[in-house]
């Protein structure tokens, strides 16, 4: 299969044009500067050149405090770019998965029922608007696509919370995190392994789907097992509450969602401790190693 792969130089992007290219799978990987799917026309040009089976979007702007700040960006990267590769899988008779964000729902804390596929839609920012003005554009335009969620994805490559919990936890020696932002950690190769295992099904199941890990965490509980499995366990942490941090964006503060659609099709998650385990395993050993004692 000949496929197109959006945001190429990022966590998912990169990881999933890694394993499609393992796979046999012909990939073009696209990704800023080269190509920007903002621009219609080049955009166009380039895919009609490669001539792909399949686009995989995952590319996006994930600066969720700079949406606040620049909102026509956030919209033309994450609304208009995907209804521009939806205008050319329109034409061509191609499908297109775009990657989307648990961000598109919020519930309060006290929810315990994660979000499944079909429920309705709550984004609260600029950021969470933008990616579901992006899979309305894709749903009013497509008969052939699959609209992906994931959730708190990390992996190699990327400055994301775990990175980031480990460098504050060696220069601080202590962390307050909060208990009231809930959501389900996702291991960004399960991902990838997933989306080419749904859009390699013989039968194409068109549609929206959850793709986390399984289960679901606050932060205060993610940051506690990311300690413990980094060697960490000693570092003290203390709760507190979101409303506790001033920021331009407004995270959801529960937003688990739960893969329900593509289990029904064979394609499961594990618990996301494994999948978190597993990543950290991955990596060498002088990697997560003690900046200071």
């Amino acid at each position: 299969m000949k496929m197109v792969v959006t945001g190429s130089k990022g966590q998912l992007g990169g990881t999933l044009q890694r394993q499609a290219e393992a796979q046999g799978h012909v990939v073009l990987g696209m990704d800023l500067p080269e190509h920007d799917f903002t621009k219609l026309g080049a955009m166009h040009a380039t895919l009609h050149e490669f001539a792909p089976d399949i686009i995989m979007h995952c590319g996006a702007y994930t600066d969720v405090d700079g949406a606040e700040r620049n909102p026509d960006l956030a919209y033309r990267v994450n609304a208009l770019g995907p209804r521009n590769f939806a205008y050319y899988c329109q034409a061509a008779g191609i499908p297109l998965m775009y990657f989307s964000t648990d961000w598109v729902f919020s519930a309060p804390p006290t929810r315990r029922e994660p979000f499944r596929e079909w429920e309705a839609l709550n984004p609260l920012c600029t950021y969470a608007k933008s990616k579901a003005a992006g899979e309305w554009y894709v749903q009013q335009l497509l008969r052939q696509f699959y609209i992906v969620r994931g959730s708190w994805l990390f992996g190699a490559g990327g400055n994301n919370f775990i990175a980031k919990i480990i460098r504050a936890a060696d220069e601080r020696g202590s962390l307050s995190i909060v208990t009231d932002e809930i959501s389900s950690p996702s291991w960004v190769d399960d991902i990838s392994t997933a989306l080419l295992k749904l859009v390699s099904l013989p039968l194409p199941a068109y549609g929206t789907y959850h793709l986390p890990n399984d289960g679901y965490c606050s932060r205060f509980e993610y940051t506690a097992e990311i300690l413990r499995l980094t060697g960490r366990g000693d570092v003290p942490l203390t709760e507190t509450l979101l409303a506790s941090y001033q920021r331009a964006a407004t995270p959801p503060q529960f937003s688990a969602i739960t893969n329900f659609a593509a289990a029904d099709l064979g394609i499961t998650m594990r618990p996301w401790q494994e999948a978190l385990a597993a990543y950290l395993a991955s990596l060498p050993p002088s990697t997560f190693a003690r900046v200071k004692e």
